[in-house]
């Protein structure tokens, strides 16, 4: 049977359930998905009955092309090292949630490094890890991993990771449920528990920006005042409400501001605004690194488009300083240049092609090779821009 579908109510249906921005989608996948479903109810008047009713054996069929399970155990782990740093170390119970943890692995990273530095065992440290995924939960579940959940390490060092990580003490910390993000948490059996440690890296990156910052209203509601939430650098333009940064910008980790009335968003500033201060012109030949962190200030204190010009020649004057690119195509994607922003970050990946992920980069704060290849394709991948 022949089957016509319409592409732009398969792109609207994962918009409108899922928050996907049309850019981030895998139509020819979502599409032979949808193909499918026609050929087992036998219309396609059938098949959109069963998606505007929400069928869950529909909508899981689509979800799984849609949703990218791109991870594996401690990605990015310079989150992990600044985990000593979390305050809720010092109380008498955890918990922590992977948002968006698609086959677990994340999740399983945070009971293993959580367990480590507080020695608590499972009646005192929860791990929660959601995917609208199902079929990624049940991977998440089973916890059976190859060597591609392991890539950053050598054969040995791998096993010898895993028992440790996976073994069963650390195991019994975590719990997967089901859970998309445009919903509140419901998931910990109607407790309405708060967090003090939420992960969501490079999910919002392929969210529209109106789901995107609905999802993190949730999460961010979802906090203990003072707790974390770990994002990553491409998920969104601007820090979020409520949060204050902590730590190297570039990581991207907000604190929950601890007062208890909610603070009102800082009105943004108005396109006809008095233009920037005029930038002393750094000499073309300075240290790199000291002329980013004059950049970062320019951020700080609101100035982008100032930045923005900034990294521009930053990037010109310096072609291999990595962060300055790196931070350029930041900028770039917060001005609304999300093709000029995936242009520069394929630019720094042909660069470090056949660099070790391990190696430290030197910048305002010395960051992984790992962690710039990570973002980097993350965001590329969510413009459907290919890497």
């Amino acid at each position: 049977m022949a089957v016509s579908m319409d592409l732009g109510r398969l792109a609207a249906w994962a918009a409108e359930r899922l928050g996907f921005d049309y850019r981030a989608l895998k139509m020819e996948r979502l599409a032979e998905a949808a193909r499918l479903q026609v050929l087992r109810l036998g219309s396609v008047e059938a098949f959109l009955r069963a998606l505007d009713a929400r069928d869950a054996h529909v909508e899981d069929a689509l979800v799984a092309v849609v949703t990218v399970g791109e991870t594996y155990f401690f990605r990015q782990r310079e989150h992990f090292e600044l985990l000593s740093q979390l305050p809720a170390l010092r109380q008498e119970r955890l918990l922590a949630w992977s948002a968006g943890c698609s086959t677990g692995e994340e999740a399983y990273s945070l009971a293993a490094k959580l367990r480590e530095l507080t020695g608590m065992g499972a009646s005192r440290l929860s791990v929660w890890g959601t995917d609208v995924n199902e079929a990624s939960l049940d991977q998440a579940r089973a916890a059976h991993y190859g060597r591609w959940s392991w890539r950053d390490l050598s054969p040995v060092a791998a096993r010898t990771q895993e028992a440790r990580t996976l073994e069963p003490a650390n195991r019994a910390c975590v719990r997967f449920a089901r859970h998309n993000l445009l919903e509140s948490p419901a998931f910990d059996g109607g407790k309405g528990e708060r967090f003090d440690l939420v992960f969501c890296r490079n999910v919002l990156v392929y969210f529209s920006p109106l789901p995107a910052a609905r999802a993190l209203a949730a999460m961010t509601d979802a906090l203990r005042p003072g707790g974390w939430m770990v994002l990553g650098n491409t998920d969104l333009p601007g820090a979020p409400t409520g949060l204050k940064r902590i730590g190297p910008p570039a990581l991207c980790i907000y604190a929950k501001d601890k007062a208890a009335a909610p603070r009102q968003p800082a009105p943004l500033r108005a396109a006809s605004a008095a233009p920037s201060p005029p930038v002393k012109a750094p000499d073309e030949g300075q240290d790199p690194v000291a002329w980013h962190r004059r950049v970062l200030t320019l951020i700080e204190d609101g100035l982008r488009a100032a930045a923005l010009k900034e990294l521009g020649r930053l990037v010109h004057a310096h072609p291999d300083y990595l962060p300055g690119r790196f931070e350029h195509a930041l900028a770039l994607r917060r001005a609304g240049h999300g093709s000029a922003a995936a242009a520069e970050l394929k630019a720094l990946l042909a660069q470090v092609q056949g660099r070790g992920l391990a190696e430290n980069v030197p910048g305002p704060e010395p960051l992984s090779l790992e962690f710039y290849v990570n973002s980097a394709h993350s965001f590329i991948s969510s413009t459907g821009g290919g890497a």
